[in-house]
């Protein structure tokens, strides 16, 4: 099966829609805009071409005993030696890390700085730990490595992984960090009946997660990163102290405490919270927030702090994402989005800022789907918003 992202055309109509949704409505200016935003994907298509009719069973079984000719017992000639262990080694090699120690593993599906950072944690915790990358990701994660800088102490440590391309046993847990413009394809490669009975936990900030429940079942826990990571090719930047996990919990407390001790053994500081739709309006509002307003200026959090007109702007932008989450059931305190901002480490710039600067869309994707899904459900008007985001697109097609 083969799946593919939103082909170019529809990309840009969704962006057009959350400006309009916004209030702006110079959807002509909007269009030629957003004409290069949108990353043109190559779609791989399958030529029409005739098969061949299959072979007959006498063929397979005379190719047969031309590619294997029969042993009298208990003789092995060299060409079968050699090809035993041929088999075996490829054997091994294909199972990889099932032969690491038998020992149950944890499962990380995604290849971002999110995925890396825990998988890391949880190793240093004692963890067998395999990451479902990409496969262009997975020869870096097995054979290059990763650096993760911990920017507060200057601490730096490499590590390696243990990769794979789909699960192949039942995990000790399942943990979900895909991003989500991917997630969709990515659960694919997910066996539903091997993770029926261990905490699958979700921590792509995606609104609507029914299409997952769809595919794996709807026993999942959502999670929330209160962290700051930057990402970079083979390296990891971790900004501020002590990253914390929040995560909703579910009916079966016996699981709940599960899900909660392997994070805490890991080093994390754990939050609860009932409401799924809450933890996610909380996590999301502050990191749209300061991804709009840092991206549309090029400035640092704290800078934009220190600046009483681009300050002044954050506080109608707050609003209006909250008057989303109102909307969508969830009551958020402003007072208490604000705090969370202001705490931001000094010198940490959020992603979008980074792929703006650089002429990139970034997670703009991620963003603006969640914004156009709940705008349009609500009918409401994001003028705020359009006005960050008119000079995003303004930078990126300078």
């Amino acid at each position: 099966m083969f799946f593919k992202k939103k082909k170019k055309e529809e990309q840009k109509e969704d962006i057009i829609e959350l400006t309009e949704l916004a209030g702006f409505t110079e959807s002509g200016e909007i269009s030629h805009a957003v004409e290069e935003l949108v990353v043109e994907e190559t779609i791989h298509e399958i030529p029409d071409t005739e098969e061949p009719p299959p072979p007959s069973i006498d063929d397979v079984l005379s190719r047969l005993e031309e590619a294997y000719p029969k042993e009298k017992d208990g003789e092995e000639t060299e060409d079968n030696a050699e090809r035993g262990e041929e088999s075996t080694e490829d054997k091994e090699e294909e199972q990889g890390f099932a032969l690491l120690d038998g020992k149950e593993a944890i499962y990380i599906l995604g290849d971002n700085a999110l995925a890396v950072y825990l998988a890391i944690r949880f190793i240093n915790s004692g963890e067998k730990v395999i990451l479902i990358p990409n496969k262009e990701t997975a020869s870096t994660f097995s054979n290059n490595g990763v650096t993760l800088v911990e920017n507060h102490n200057l601490q730096k440590s490499h590590h390696k992984f243990d990769t794979t391309f789909w699960l192949k046993e039942t995990p000790k847990m399942l943990i979900i960090t895909s991003e989500a413009s991917k997630i969709n394809a990515a659960i694919t490669s997910i066996s539903r009946k091997k993770v029926e009975d261990v905490p699958v936990v979700l921590l792509t900030p995606v609104r609507d997660i029914q299409y997952i429940k769809n595919i794996l079942g709807n026993d999942i826990y959502r999670a929330f990163f209160d962290g700051y990571l930057l990402q970079r090719p083979t390296q990891i930047n971790l900004y501020g102290r002590a990253p914390s996990i929040t995560i909703c919990a579910k009916g079966n407390e016996k699981r709940n405490n599960t899900v909660k001790d392997y994070f805490e053994k890991a080093g994390f500081g754990i939050k609860t919270e009932k409401d799924e739709i809450k933890a996610f309006w909380e996590y999301f509002t502050v990191y749209t927030a300061c991804s709009l307003i840092s991206a549309a200026y090029n400035k640092n959090i704290f800078d934009v702090i220190k600046d009483k007109d681009k300050r002044d702007k954050m506080i109608p932008l707050i609003s209006e994402i909250c008057l989303i989450a109102k909307n969508d059931g969830a009551k958020i305190d402003q007072e208490e989005i604000l705090k969370k901002i202001y705490n931001t480490p000094l010198s940490y710039p959020y992603p979008l800022q980074v792929a703006v600067a650089q002429g990139k869309a970034g997670d703009i994707d991620m963003i603006g789907s969640n914004l156009i899904s709940a705008a349009r459900k609500y009918k409401i008007t994001m003028p705020e918003t359009s006005i960050l985001l008119k000079k995003i697109y303004n930078i990126i097609m300078a």
